[in-house]
């Protein structure tokens, strides 16, 4: 459904020339019949906003002009709105805007006229609703009554800008949260994709590289590949500085995150897989970068085993991604210490217990019951029920991997 929004103002409408930015030129009283014109649609429905004051002077005479041009303006809807004085009004506004725009519409969008907050309203309403009601924004038109001109014919000029992209801040924004809050910068590689398509070839293929490789190194984090996310990371942020030219003059939100793109993956950045010191170290940064961006799930799965290739480098081995020696050092820190263990066999089988606790809750999605491990034939004897564990809530399982996590640079002691 093609749909045209807009609202009135209280000023005397003149005919004037509305010049759009690839000079074709469309000669009218009201921009938003200039913007359908233009559009070359058939729109099933103009809705103009109304203040009290706009209806009173100006509604009549424009709502005649566009029944007579009903074809390609549709139905012609002229809905009230408050002045927006207080919050109140205008989140009554937002709602009026919120009700009138039907959902999967094609919204074309003239912001010229109406209260001087009213474009703002409206611009920041219909980006919403693309979102709560699946609009699709084709254009947001605002022709520049202020700075209208005489031509050399005598005719009185006003240039129409289209402010569409802009919208794009909304989405770069969002994307931008979504990378700070959660690690995933799918979104950031989507936007710069759709910037690329609208370039060059040249351009198009350096932004879309920084694309590719930030797809490469959310992938690698989303499905826990902590040396193949290490080395992505790295190629990230030199991709990423490669292209900051072409960045800065096509896709400058993006440029604007430079910064914290490459503060974030540095950090877990590893250029060439060196020592087992090293990629201990900053798979440990790793698990902190999970953490601190509600990946839990992720963390606990590499804290397991970042446990056993630490305690094997603690033990002096060098093979430390042999599956069966992993296993097998697996079983040795689930066994209770001897007698006369050390404190740090006893702490480092403690939290290898806590971890495996953590993870077991979060792997089998509390779909199982799972019965403790009895202390003495006394507590066998007990009914099956008592020797039930709880299903932990999401609350207490981070709390108890909290735990985990403090402890977690003394394992290796």
């Amino acid at each position: 459904m093609h749909v045209v929004i807009s609202a009135l103002g209280t000023s005397p409408y003149t005919e004037v020339l509305y010049r759009f930015q690839d000079g074709q030129a469309i000669r009218s009283s009201y921009p938003v019949h200039a913007l359908i014109q233009r559009s070359g649609v058939r729109f099933d429905q103009t809705i103009v906003l109304l203040t009290q004051r706009a209806r009173e002077v100006n509604w009549e005479l424009m709502e005649l002009f566009l029944q007579d041009r009903r074809e390609t303006a549709g139905e012609i809807c002229g809905v009230n709105i408050r002045d927006g004085r207080d919050s109140e009004e205008i989140w009554q506004i937002f709602d009026v805007i919120a009700g009138v725009v039907p959902e999967n519409a094609q919204l074309y969008i003239d912001i010229t006229h109406g209260l001087r907050h009213l474009p703002m309203l409206l611009v920041m309403a219909a980006a919403y609703l693309r979102a709560a009601k699946n609009v699709t924004i084709r254009s947001i038109s605002y022709g520049a009554f202020d700075l209208r001109r005489t031509n050399s014919d005598g005719d009185v000029e006003c240039d129409v800008f289209e402010l569409l992209p802009f919208v794009e801040l909304f989405d770069w924004a969002s994307a931008a949260k979504m990378f700070q809050e959660t690690g995933n910068a799918s979104q950031l590689a989507y936007l710069l994709r759709s910037t690329g398509a609208r370039l060059g070839e040249e351009a198009r293929e350096q932004i879309n590289s920084v694309a590719q490789q930030l797809d490469e190194v959310n992938l690698a984090l989303e499905v826990a590949r902590p040396e193949e996310a290490m080395q992505k990371a790295d190629s990230v942020t030199q991709a990423i500085e490669a292209s900051a030219e072409r960045i800065q003059t096509y896709a400058k939100p993006f440029g604007l995150l430079k910064g914290l793109l490459e503060g974030a993956f540095r950090r877990i950045s590893l250029p060439r897989l060196g020592s087992i010191g090293d990629r201990l170290r900053v798979q440990r940064e790793l698990i902190a970068w999970y953490f601190e961006r509600g990946r839990i799930a992720l963390a606990t799965i590499l804290t397991r085993e970042w446990m056993i290739s630490s305690e094997m480098r603690r033990r002096g081995e060098q093979e430390i991604f042999q599956h069966g020696r992993r296993q097998a050092i697996a079983d040795q820190l689930s066994q209770n210490p001897p007698a006369d263990a050390s404190e740090g066999d006893r702490r480092r089988h403690n939290l290898w217990i806590m971890l495996r606790d953590v993870r077991n809750q979060i792997a089998h999605a509390a779909q199982s019951e799972q019965p403790q491990q009895p202390e003495s034939k006394r507590a066998r004897r007990k009914p099956v029920a008592s020797r039930i564990r709880h299903k932990q809530t999401a609350g207490e399982i981070k709390q108890d991997f909290e735990k985990v996590l403090k402890e977690l640079d003394r394992f290796s002691e």
